[in-house]
């Protein structure tokens, strides 16, 4: 398997950041088989390419939480609204469904994975976790005697 970045659509060179195999990327490399079109790639991020990737990524998700609260808009407005002049239609009800799921489906057009979180990774910076024992959580004090 070659190693491509997912930005450049190079091999990185020298170190990379491994992309997660996430829900999307296993779907898209299922249909991808079934065409007889997948070349099977590792997906990076090269370290040039990063600030241009997490630029991409910070939109994505800027985009996904808004599709998604748009569609949840509709959504109840399509039924409070039906709901507040006394009326309830089932077609309404499920055009209220589809309308809110496929407002909330844009952002997949411009998908941009995250990477895969583990040590030595800027997402997840590893952080020393205090010895269980010295935890102040799990430190137990003898209760003081009150006067």
């Amino acid at each position: 398997m070659a190693k491509i970045c997912i930005v450049c659509e190079k091999e990185p060179p020298g170190e990379a950041y491994p992309v997660a195999d996430d829900a999307i990327i296993r779907f898209i490399r299922a249909a991808k088989r079934k065409v007889n079109l997948a070349r099977n790639n590792e997906l990076y991020v090269c370290k040039d390419c990063h600030p241009a990737y997490s630029e991409r990524r910070k939109k994505f998700e800027k985009n996904l939480v808004f599709f998604i609260a748009g569609g949840v808009i509709i959504f109840f407005g399509i039924n409070v609204f039906q709901l507040f002049f006394g009326r309830f239609s089932v077609f309404a009800f499920l055009a209220s469904i589809f309308l809110g799921v496929f407002i909330g489906s844009f952002p997949i057009l411009s998908y941009v994975p995250a990477l895969r979180q583990g040590p030595g990774l800027p997402e997840a910076a590893p952080v020393p976790a205090p010895r269980r024992a010295q935890s102040e959580r799990t430190r137990r004090e003898k209760p003081r005697a009150r006067k």
